[in-house]
């Protein structure tokens, strides 16, 4: 497996400081879990920014996992469903 080096600089990153990765890349992503780093990507750190209010309802929330799929990001449909479904959480 050949990875970029902004790949693998997140991965040393994130295994030197325990940090979570942010990878979307197959491979990339393969070579964290055999390392025990934990991950998320794109749809994770969206899902996280609807959760805690940067994005403001479930339409823009729609729109940007569509403008993703335009832009020719890969998701199946239950991924995407998924982060559809997420609820936001009160911030009260």
């Amino acid at each position: 497996m050949s990875l970029h080096e902004g790949e693998s600089g997140v991965i040393a990153l994130a295994k030197k400081y325990g940090w979570i990765a942010a990878l979307d890349d197959l491979d990339a992503r393969k070579i964290a879990r055999k390392e025990q780093i934990k991950i998320t990507g794109t749809l994770g750190i969206i899902k996280i920014g609807y959760e805690l209010c940067p994005i403001k309802d479930k339409k823009e929330l729609k729109n940007i996992i569509g403008d993703l799929g335009k832009a020719g990001f890969f998701m199946t449909h239950d991924i995407a469903q998924g982060i559809l479904d997420t609820e936001k959480h009160n911030n009260k």
